[in-house]
Parts: structure tokens; C-alpha cells; sequence
């Protein structure tokens, strides 16, 4: 039986992959001099694995103290273009949402981004009271237990007090698709990063959220045992 939804942030609820590519951008080049090419950077990582793949890439030395720098800098920057302009939801988005909690079902928020940065964006965009329960990078010890690693969403559903079996996930990229996977969970591919053929292994993609209701979720959750 259907009990809860477990969403990731980026790309399923909000547009912010642009904006937060450019914060890494000038952080990066402010710090250390070099420009970096962000499509270097995988999908779904945290914040520090991030920065230490761009600084492995371009062969600059650095300590935990350099990471942070380089992480509290991104911040800084996505926090000030954040609060002069409009983060645009991913289209269908909160009409799902409402839809979900009209039925009564718990509603969990999976993401590999800081704590932070999340609830920023979830009370600026007033939909933070919609979510029974948050879980972010600052929930795991190691930045190895981020997505892909099933850890997150296994903290998620122990917060939820809920089964595997009894939730699907929406993820947009392949680290959190196989995160949710792992975690043993069925998971909803939506295709506003990725392309069907790069999210083919979920049980079900779609391209908006017009595509899908709490009946055809129930439904995949019932016929995909």
C-alpha cells in the first residue's frame, strides 16, 4: 500500500541547476584562478565532492580548509542570486504535491544539497510545510554515503517510519535513481535533466508532472512488487 512520496530537490522541484552551475563557476575561478568547465561536475554529488572532482581535475592541491572555502563561497553566491531573484518550480510540481497531501499520504525531501541552501529555497518558495520530513547531505558523516549510496533515502524511511514498499521516489538523475534503487525503492524518472535513455532503469519516466497521479503511483507500486 501506497504511504508516502520521497522527492529529490533539483530537477524535480525546483530549477535550480543553472543557477547553482555558475555559483560553482565564478567560486571556483575567484579561489583558485582557473574557469572550470562544470559539466565536469556529476549530477547528485555534494557540494564537497564537487569541488574535490574539479580540483583533482585541474591538479590543485588542497586541504579540508580549501574545500570549505570553495563550498561556503558557491553558497554565498547562489544565497545572493537566490534572494533577488525567482527560482522557477519545475513545472506541475506543486499541484502534484497538494494532490499528495490531499490523500493523506507523508511526504519526504531527499537531497544531496546542505540543509541550509534546502530550507532557503523551500520557505522562500512556500512549500516547506508541505514536507514531513527533510533529509540532506548534512544527515551523513562521509560525502561517500551521498547519492548514489543508498544511505540517504535509508535515513529517509527510517524518519518517515515507513517501508520500502510503501513509498516511491521521483529522481531526475542517475546517482539518485540508484540511490532510491538500492534503497529498495521503486522509483518515478522524470526527464528534466536527463535523457529517457540515461534514467531507463526506473519503472516508470515521465516528462512532466501532468503524467502522473497518486492512482497511477499506487498502481505502479502494486504491479511492480
Amino acid at each position: 500500500m501506497l504511504k508516502g512520496i520521497i522527492l529529490d530537490k533539483d530537477g524535480v522541484i525546483i530549477d535550480s541547476e543553472p543557477i547553482k552551475l555558475n555559483a560553482y563557476e565564478k567560486a571556483f575561478e575567484k579561489i583558485t584562478g582557473i574557469f572550470p568547465d562544470v559539466k565536469l561536475i556529476p549530477a547528485g554529488a555534494t557540494e564537497e565532492l564537487n569541488m574535490i572532482s574539479l580540483l583533482k581535475h585541474y591538479n590543485v592541491s588542497y586541504t579540508k580548509e580549501k574545500v570549505m572555502e570553495l563550498m561556503l563561497e558557491k553558497r554565498r553566491l547562489y544565497q545572493e542570486f537566490f534572494h533577488t531573484h525567482k527560482i522557477p518550480l519545475i513545472k506541475g510540481i506543486l499541484d502534484f504535491i497538494i494532490k499528495v497531501k490531499k490523500k493523506g499520504l507523508k511526504l519526504g525531501l531527499c537531497t544531496s544539497c546542505n540543509i541550509h541552501t534546502t530550507m532557503l529555497e523551500l520557505k522562500k518558495l512556500g512549500i516547506i510545510d508541505y514536507f514531513d520530513e527533510i533529509v540532506s547531505s548534512g544527515d551523513i558523516d562521509d560525502p561517500e554515503h551521498a547519492k548514489p549510496h543508498p544511505r540517504l533515502y535509508k535515513l529517509a524511511l527510517k524518519k518517515l517510519n515507513l517501508k520500502p514498499n510503501e513509498v516511491i521516489a521521483i529522481e531526475d538523475s542517475p546517482k539518485g535513481i540508484q540511490a532510491a534503487i538500492s534503497a529498495g525503492i521503486k522509483v518515478v524518472g522524470i526527464t528534466t535533466a536527463f535523457t529517457k535513455e540515461e534514467i531507463s532503469n526506473v519503472d516508470l519516466i515521465i516528462d512532466e508532472f501532468k503524467e502522473l497521479n497518486v492512482e497511477k503511483l499506487e498502481s505502479l507500486l502494486l504491479t511492480n512488487p
